[in-house]
């Protein structure tokens, strides 16, 4: 590991490199500059040599033990370790050899002063020998090298044998020779060992070592070692400048290449461990200097299927896709040259031959000295995640069309309740662009009155993570309102976590106005059913109070029919079955009018005579409550056409409500005035209890009343105005009314088209004319209410004949020879349908007036009627006017044709 890393990332610096070949310059012309005082004698100091032994001692020590934890990896670093075990243990030897450096004034081992120098120089020969051998070693292993430097290896272990040669036993002594003069053996010594430092630097050059660290620091050492050595032989003696000189420089240089193995060994185990944590990593992981690749870990050679040392270089570039090759070099190109963050995806061809997409990052990465020194990056599978992509980006394609084309509009929202996806429908609702609804701008189509609760409602359903269901108004493309439901779920992914909201928006206009219409309804039916409650027990109550009088009338009657008491009696009970008997018309007309029953004859007539008669009619009541009636009429004639009796009986009733709800002493003002050319109108104004304003419409409503605590003053039934507005309405007309609050008085409007001008207005039937006496038969089987209306009758001067059995009915009206027959329907073993078609079915009684009496008053019963031969149907109570109408009818028939029989069937 540790050759792999000197020889690719272990490399020094251009700084490093400056610095080193500084150092041994700085050696060399220090040493040539101290030349001329190299043998100059200084101060014994004999433990100096045994500091210098123990220091060298100690630093090829540590250097060996560094380089041995790596010379399994190469033989060439076995080989330098070699060469520092031996120069540690040589300098121990020396130490213990020399003179002084351990015991004072002798060496530890011998007393030969020769032994020293010998042994010195087998240290630098042998050390010199062993680093040249790893050098070469080194270089061989280097391609292209092939075996040049071989010659210059043995010319420089030839110098060292000379070298050698010169300190055995026998041998000239370089120290001997007077100080100061150069001999010429220490002179040729010297430059021979210089010589072999400048053969090994210049293997080491040539074989382009320079750049690794251990190589770079032989150098020094090399350079060092001739140069100390060098010193020495000039110096010719011990303890000069020369020779201290040299064991410094040598101590240096052993000490240098210490410094920079111990420094590139720390930066050796932080990549170790980088490359171990690289290897390990699922990941592919590669590094890249600034012109190929240098580094790919375990896994991208195992993902490409191919040696690590085939993939460095431009190596991986043959498994990359040939339709990505192109670009990913660009965007590598482009970001080496900002320097930047690089990062890129591409297909690479996996082992099993499938190109798998990569997605790759790298970060640039800083030399020592600040220089781009390239990319260190990891590249992972994404081709699932692509794949994923791919099908979510076709889910949500397939998801757009379809919520688009859904009748409901979808949307999606994010964890924070923004709007990510809203369908086409919305936009085309509200006429919104399409960014304009994401996020919030949804919020802005909502009715202004709706946001705030919408807004809150929905931002409670996020914060709980909870369904929600909103109501709201939307604004259209066209600036209408649309009612809309707006319902949402909570999306969640497998794990349960909140993603956001999935929902629908509907438009429920139709729905919601059918609701509002049902709630109206649902309001106006409760409000019915309370005035159908209240009408009951006001029907009750109106019912009771005049029965109570007529059974004390009768009873005073039975026991004393002669006396004061049953003189007065009796108008009180006329005016008590009389208000029965309007109570009942009421009811009747009120019925008549829902079903449509109710038919009018119109014909022209003076309104001004109607008015007329209605106040006469009620200026008794008026009078009697001590009231004042005031009328107002045009001078000329307000022709109208229509039923005088109805349009009486529509003035009648705001005249009794006016006299009905007006204290003792108040006006009463009746008007009749015309509007322009179209128009009569008719005012009944009262200072009376008024109307609240919120009441005004609805008193013309059925069953209409004022609260319950002015009912108690002033009970009614509620129909009465009703009737009113049905039958002026019937008339072409409309009526209504105004008021300024309860005790402010109330005033009444009836408003009726005028005739076109030339058509003579009828002055009604005025005073009707005394009628002829009729012979009538009355066909009942209830007793009492034959009999008497049969004296009813009398009193009128007609001759009457009653039958209670209808069995003898056909028999009778033969005997009597009737003008008017009376029938009643159900009776029992024969009923009126079928009498009626007996009577119809004898020649001489085909021309008598056949009446329907009966308490059947519906729509089927009517045609029923009409069928069997009747010609006229009342409906039980029959008032006297109804039976006198018919009754005049006939006599007027009987005077005009003498026939005897009408042409058509009188009103109900």
């Amino acid at each position: 590991m540790f050759h792999t890393f000197i020889a690719h990332e272990g490399e020094t610096s251009a700084r490093d490199q400056r610095l080193v070949l500084g150092l041994c310059a700085a050696l060399l012309f220090g040493g040539l500059a101290l030349l001329p005082r190299i043998a100059t004698p200084w101060t014994p100091l004999p433990h100096l040599s045994g500091l210098y032994a123990v220091a060298v001692a100690i630093a090829d020590f540590l250097t060996y033990a560094l380089l041995r934890h790596e010379a399994r990896e190469s033989r060439a670093v076995r080989v330098l370790a070699l060469a520092y075990l031996y120069g540690g243990l040589m300098a121990l030897l020396h130490l213990l050899h020399f003179p002084g450096a351990v015991l004072p004034g002798r060496p530890v081992l011998g007393s030969v002063d020769g032994a020293v120098g010998w042994l010195y120089q087998a240290w630098q020969l042998g050390f010199m020998a062993l680093l040249l051998w790893g050098v070469r070693t080194q270089q061989r292993a280097a391609p292209g090298q092939g075996r040049r430097g071989l010659g210059e290896a043995g010319v420089a272990a030839a110098v060292l044998g000379l070298l050698t040669l010169a300190h055995l036993p026998g041998m000239p002594s370089y120290f001997s020779g007077a100080p100061g003069v150069f001999p010429a053996a220490g002179l040729a010594l010297s430059l021979a060992a210089i010589g072999a430092a400048l053969l090994a630097v210049g293997l080491i050059l040539r074989g382009r070592l320079l750049s690794d660290p251990l190589y770079l620091g032989l150098c020094v050492v090399l350079w060092g070692n001739a140069i100390g050595l060098g010193l020495q032989v000039v110096a010719g003696q011990r303890y000069t400048a020369g020779w201290y000189l040299g064991r410094i420089e040598h101590a240096l240089s052993s000490l240098v290449l210490l410094v920079l193995l111990l420094k590139y060994f720390v930066r050796l185990q932080v990549e170790a461990r980088f490359r171990a944590i690289a290897d390990s990593a699922p990941v592919l992981i590669w590094q890249a200097d600034a012109n190929s690749t240098v580094f790919v870990n375990e896994e991208y050679a195992r993902f490409v299927g191919k040696p690590a040392a085939r993939l460095l270089g431009m190596g991986w570039a043959e498994a990359i896709h040939p339709g990505d090759a192109a670009a990913y070099l660009a965007a590598y190109q482009a970001a080496y040259e900002r320097r930047a963050r690089f990062e890129a995806q591409f297909r690479l061809r996996r082992q099993d031959g499938e190109y798998r997409w990569l997605k790759t990052v790298g970060l640039p990465q800083a030399e020592r000295d600040g220089r781009f020194g390239g990319y260190v990056g990891s590249s992972f599978d994404v081709t699932d995640m692509k794949r994923a992509e791919e099908a979510l980006r076709a889910s949500e394609e397939w998801f757009r069309e379809v919520a688009d084309a859904a009748p409901a509009i979808l949307w999606v929202t994010d964890a924070q309740g923004l709007c990510t996806f809203l369908s086409r429908r919305w936009r085309e609702l509200t006429g919104q662009p399409a960014e304009a609804v994401l996020g919030l701008g949804w919020v802005r189509a909502v009715h202004p009155e709706d946001q705030v609760a919408v807004e809150a409602r929905f931002k409670d359903a996020l914060a709980r993570r909870e369904p929600f269901e909103l109501d709201y108004r939307v604004r259209t493309a066209d600036g209408g309102w649309r009612w809309c439901i707006d319902l949402g779920v909570p999306r969640l992914d497998p794990q349960g976590r909140f993603l956001g909201y999935v929902g629908s928006v509907v438009d429920i206009t139709e729905r919601k106005q059918a609701e509002m219409e049902n709630s109206r309804l649902n309001a106006a039916l409760q409000e019915a059913d309370r005035r159908k409650d209240d009408f009951l027990a006001t029907l009750a109550h109106e019912l009771r109070n005049p029965l109570a009088p007529l059974r004390t009338g009768l009873e005073i009657l039975r026991r004393a029919p002669d006396s004061a008491a049953a003189q007065r009696a009796l108008p009180m009970m006329q005016r008590q079955l009389t208000h029965i008997v309007r109570l009942i018309d009421d009811l009747m007309d009120v019925a008549r009018i829902t079903q449509g029953r109710l038919a009018l004859q119109p014909v022209p007539l003076d309104l001004r005579r109607i008015v007329g008669d209605a106040v006469e009619a009620h200026q008794g009541q008026v009078e009697a409550a001590g009231q004042r009636l005031g009328v107002v009429l045009p001078p000329e004639a307000v022709p109208v056409r229509g039923d005088a009796t109805r349009l009486g009986q529509a003035i009648g009733n705001l005249l009794g409500n006016a006299s009905k709800y007006s204290p003792p002493g108040s006006a009463i003002e009746v008007s009749l005035s015309v509007r322009g050319a179209a128009t009569a109108l008719v005012e009944v104004r009262d200072s009376g209890l008024g109307l609240p304003r919120e009441r005004i419409e609805t008193a013309f409503e059925r069953f209409s009343t004022l609260n319950r605590e002015l009912q108690r003053l002033q009970p009614g039934l509620g129909i009465g105005l009703s009737v009113v507005r049905s039958l002026v309405e019937m008339h072409g007309g409309r009526a209504w009314a105004h008021s300024e609050g309860l005790g402010h008085g109330a005033s009444f409007y009836v408003e009726l088209p005028l005739l076109p001008s030339g058509e003579p207005a009828s002055a009604g039937e005025g005073v009707e004319a005394r009628l002829q006496p009729l012979a009538v038969l009355l066909v009942d089987d209830n007793r009492d209410a034959a009999e008497l209306l049969g004296e009813e009758l009398r009193l009128d001067g007609h001759r009457v004949a009653v039958v209670h059995d209808p069995h003898v009915a056909v028999a009778a009206a033969c005997r009597h020879r009737p003008d008017v027959v009376f029938l009643d329907i159900a009776m029992p073993g024969l009923d009126g349908y079928e009498v009626a078609r007996r009577l119809r079915a004898v020649p001489e009684l085909r021309q008598v007036l056949l009446v329907a009496l009966t308490g059947f008053g519906g729509r089927e019963d009517r045609g029923r009627v009409k069928a069997a031969g009747f010609d006229a149907h009342l409906v039980k109570p029959a008032s006297a006017a109804q039976i006198g109408a018919l009754l005049r009818q006939r006599a007027r028939r009987e005077a005009a044709d003498g026939t005897g029989r009408p042409s058509a069937a009188p009103a109900s």
